[in-house]
């Protein structure tokens, strides 16, 4: 299991991190280039600003996951 956070409209991603942490499950922060959210220990993929490219790139890296190894 992974957490996806859409950061530039999350209120509680401190309080996602903190719980992830407490669990061991790890956290990829998605936000745009006029948010970028930087927290230490966790990975963050920063695109382009635009509609509709937040959706694709969180079904792009489902899929990745779900792809066989």
């Amino acid at each position: 299991m992974t957490i996806l956070i859409d950061a530039d409209g999350c209120p509680v991603v401190d309080l996602t991190l903190q719980i992830a942490k407490q669990f061991g499950i790890p956290v990829i922060i998605l936000c745009d280039t006029s948010h970028q959210i930087e927290r230490e220990g966790v990975q963050t993929l920063v695109f382009d600003k635009g509609a509709g490219r937040r959706p694709v790139l969180i079904l792009t890296i489902l899929a990745a996951k779900k792809a066989p190894a």
